[in-house]
């Protein structure tokens, strides 16, 4: 057991709280062990404060504790529980990147204490399951994202308003300009060329569609059951001059008729759900033409963490977006195989 940190004892408060940050310093310190990375300090309601791997390599973090709901909630609900603790109030932290890297780096270790802790609740599972992606359930799950406002996500997108990864070339280089470096990556790997017809599955704000029709001269459709990035992404096309070549339409992929030279689809997959990955892909086969090529961009999960990840909803799911499914590698490289096309 490693030894306590420097302790303090706020004033006024109760012999309960007392006992109980007792009781639970010594028991969750008992359960933990010893972590191998890094060191974690937690601050009790009653300002006690237990420091557990004291002196390894590695960063440092703090919890503190406001309350002792979050044991509940982290039993119950694994690091869904947790992070609702946080938000709630329960726990609070002056960095969470360092908490987030003590819990990762030491995930066996707590996994030992308490198979649970990353688990997922039956509740928080109900939730998700009711927010499969069926063609009313991704307009709901697609609004409650993306429609919270344009003004909220221009206060932290770059001036693109580009909502994903961004391909950095150099270490000076700045978002704008690695988000269009993105852009062009993708329809060269597309193969677009001035002329060609291309289907963009999920145009988010039009700034993909803005750098085809601009930089490409090529026509692009694009689709979006965003109501509030439909609304942006025709003005700055319009603005722009731009709309004799790309025009964005409120469609769901699954409506999605005729057959392109291209597609792109830039982390939109994310947003199908394990349900309809079959329909997603056999989209792509039947919108490309004889010869045709796509080029999605996705954000993937490890092989080996896939089959926890899929036995229920995370934080992103359960609270940022509903509905949501990663994919790994492997299982987009079977999928396109499995609906005919060549990887």
């Amino acid at each position: 057991m490693t030894k306590t940190a420097v302790d303090h004892t706020a004033s006024g408060v109760s012999l309960w709280t007392h006992f109980t940050s007792w009781l639970v310093e010594r028991v969750g310190v008992s359960l933990i062990g010893k972590p191998k990375h890094g060191s974690l300090t937690v601050v009790f309601p009653n300002g006690r404060s237990r420091t557990v791997g004291q002196g390894n390599p590695g960063d440092h973090a703090t919890l503190r504790l406001n309350n002792f709901k979050v044991l509940n909630e982290a039993m119950q609900r694994g690091t869904v529980g947790f992070a609702a603790a946080y938000m709630n109030g329960d726990i609070d932290s002056d960095d969470l990147t360092a908490i987030f890297r003590f819990f990762l780096q030491n995930r066996d270790m707590f996994d030992a204490a308490n198979n649970g802790f990353f688990r997922k609740a039956a509740g928080d599972l109900h939730y998700h399951l009711s927010r499969r992606n069926t063609l009313e359930g991704s307009k709901k799950n697609i609004a409650e994202h993306y429609d919270l406002g344009n003004d909220f996500y221009g206060q932290w997108l770059d001036p693109s308003m580009t909502y994903s990864s961004a391909v950095f070339t150099s270490g000076d280089q700045s978002l704008e300009a690695a988000q269009l470096a993105k852009y062009h990556r993708v329809a060269d790997m597309a193969g677009i060329t001035a002329g060609s017809t291309v289907l963009e599955i999920g145009c988010g704000w039009g700034g993909f569609a803005e750098t085809v029709a601009r930089d490409y001269k090529a026509h692009l459709r694009g689709i979006t059951l965003s109501a509030e990035q439909l609304r942006y992404g025709k003005e700055r096309l319009a603005r722009q001059g731009l709309d004799n070549f790309a025009e964005l339409v409120f469609e769901d992929y699954r409506h999605t008729t005729g057959e392109y030279d291209h597609i792109a689809s830039i982390e939109m997959i994310e947003a199908v759900g394990e349900d309809n990955w079959p329909s997603y892909f056999q989209t792509l086969h039947d919108r490309l033409k004889p010869g045709g090529t796509a080029a999605i961009q996705a954000i993937t999960i490890r092989e080996e963490d896939f089959e926890h990840y899929r036995s229920g909803p995370d934080f992103i799911q359960r609270y940022i977006f509903p509905g949501g499914m990663l994919l790994t590698k492997q299982i987009m490289r079977e999928f396109g195989e499995r609906h005919g096309l060549e990887l």
